[in-house]
């Protein structure tokens, strides 16, 4: 990849020096879309801004996520076939592997069959949830061939009597979880499909137009802002490894789910506005500061977070799913103090500091020059965006409602990732079919218990269910 970037430059470079530049964007504007028409014609696509900076760490580091579904039992010709014709011939990105054709980094189409192939039997024994999470742990951090595309999914027949497990792995360069949801969503058969939520509506032209003139440099005083943030000493602790780094990833799960309707009359007892990700931010604060202790660490204060927000409804149809990585990252510190109110309040504002609708766009329009850079330069950035994180937090809204592969029901959702730069720790809530879920993903060699943090925020929630909700 050295001369991504550079080829970008020298067109830049020529086309303002020839044209100005307005008229030197008007072609520019032109020719990409011209360009990219032409591309997708010979079976290629360019990558985004997101999949660029995935792909960077390509080939050393198996950068994955996935997880697994329960689902009513179904054989594995059905679920084969009806993923092939389904999603597999609809989805260009699905059958095509990463290549890089004079300083340019393509998706570039195998042929239906080579997506085909990526769909897998699995004759491994699995009866139990914790048989289950151990065969998603091997799978996503299995090593990729990157000579094809970039995504598996394995099949357990027989799971139980009446239920079979999909396993599903993605390396990031190929798409994020916004992108595998709405996936999912659009393999539901038409009369159950999700219904479309536009979270983040089309901004107006104006401020479409505002945010791509000062996006770059708005952004750049978000990102030096966000570099003030910082995991004290003590709470860094959590990246000790006991052994030398492996980059392989062991995955936790809590025993237990909770009913979400249970959850939400325990953070709707608040008189000031408390949404879900304030309370459940606020209850991981108070168990981060019992975990630490028990860990004989007294005195962490807060940690430096990443997390990604995801700016995109779920697709009408299958031909209009992008599996492109399109979330925006950012970060906040997260409070380690015993007390919830003040837990939840810190959490609530450090947060939602610089997420405001204009800010996101701002930085949406800054990642889209990311391809006409240097490497260097995005290896720069991606290393000052991760400097000092101590973890990943994901919140993962999955459908109240149930969804469906080949007509059968999915029962259950797991999910996992595996943590990448200097991050060793990425704890994830999830809710499906209102049923929380709470997992962890932690380096192999973290010194500290990623299970016992788990199991304290189980106990926490018992604890505030028990108390708050009365029948």
């Amino acid at each position: 990849m050295f001369y991504y970037g550079i080829t970008h430059i020298l067109i830049l470079y020529l086309t303002y020096s020839l044209f100005g530049f307005i008229y030197g964007t008007i072609f520019l504007i032109t020719a990409i879309n011209l360009i990219d028409h032409l591309l997708l014609k010979k079976g290629y696509l360019r990558l985004n801004y997101g999949d660029l900076c995935m792909s960077l760490e390509l080939p050393n580091v198996n950068h994955n996520v996935g997880g697994y579904m329960v689902m009513d039992k179904i054989s594995f010709e059905e679920f084969r076939d009806h993923i092939f014709e389904r999603g597999v011939k609809h989805v260009l990105k699905l059958r095509s592997k990463l290549v890089h054709k004079f300083g340019f980094a393509l998706w570039e189409d195998q042929g239906e069959e080579a997506g085909r192939q990526q769909i897998f039997k699995c004759e491994q024994k699995v009866r139990s949830p914790k048989d289950l999470t151990k065969l998603a742990e091997k799978i996503v951090n299995g090593a990729m061939d990157f000579e094809k595309p970039l995504w598996e999914l394995h099949l357990v027949e027989d799971y139980s009597e009446t239920e079979s497990a999909m396993m599903l792995k993605f390396h990031h360069a190929c798409a994020d979880g916004g992108g595998i949801v709405g996936f999912f969503s659009a393999m539901n058969d038409k009369d159950k499909r999700l219904e479309v939520s536009k979270k983040f509506p089309s901004p107006p032209l104006l401020i479409n137009a505002i945010c791509t003139i000062i996006g770059p440099l708005y952004s750049v005083y978000l990102l030096t802002k966000k570099l003030n943030l910082s995991t004290d000493p003590k709470a860094a602790q959590i990246s000790d490894l006991t052994k030398k780094d492996s980059n392989y990833c062991n995955f936790y799960e809590a025993e237990k789910s909770f009913d979400f309707p249970q959850i939400k009359k325990c953070f709707k007892r608040f008189k000031e506005k408390t949404s879900f990700n304030d309370y459940i931010m606020g209850v991981l604060g108070v168990n981060l500061d019992k975990w630490y202790k028990e860990h004989g660490i007294e005195g962490a204060e807060r940690i430096k977070t990443i997390n990604s927000i995801n700016m995109r409804g779920l697709p009408e149809s299958m031909k209009d799913v992008n599996l492109f990585n399109e979330s925006i990252g950012s970060h906040f510190e997260l409070p380690i103090i015993p007390d919830l109110d003040q837990a939840i309040k810190i959490a609530r504002r450090n947060f939602k500091t610089d997420l405001d609708f204009f800010s996101l766009f701002c930085i949406k329009r800054f990642s889209d020059i990311f391809p006409y850079l240097p490497e260097v330069i995005l290896r720069l950035f991606m290393a000052t965006f991760y400097h000092g994180a101590g973890m990943i937090f994901s919140n993962v809204p999955f459908s109240s409602k149930p969804w469906y592969i080949a007509n059968k029901t999915c029962n259950k959702i797991g999910v996992f990732g595996t943590p990448h730069q200097n991050v060793k720790f990425f704890f994830v809530v999830s809710t499906y079919r209102e049923k929380l879920y709470l997992s962890a993903i932690a380096n192999e060699g973290l010194k500290m218990n990623p299970q016992r943090l788990l199991d304290l925020v189980q106990e926490y929630l018992e604890k505030e269910i028990k108390e708050f909700v009365k029948d």
